[in-house]
């Protein structure tokens, strides 16, 4: 998690270096929850149980 700007800033910089502008193509990515810094460990078990309830 980074700050808004920065965040932005990341990713115009990897949309204009995979020329997402023009290869509409996209980009995904996902990362482990546990990795966050500043969420809490049961807010993560939570949002699991959640997400298996939906599944």
């Amino acid at each position: 998690m980074l700050e808004r700007h920065l965040s932005l800033q990341i990713l115009k910089k990897i949309t204009r270096e995979l020329d997402l502008e023009n290869d509409n193509r996209g980009i995904a990515f996902t990362m482990p929850l546990e990795h966050l810094g500043g969420v809490n460990q049961r807010d993560i078990i939570e949002f699991s149980k959640n997400l298996e309830d939906e599944i």
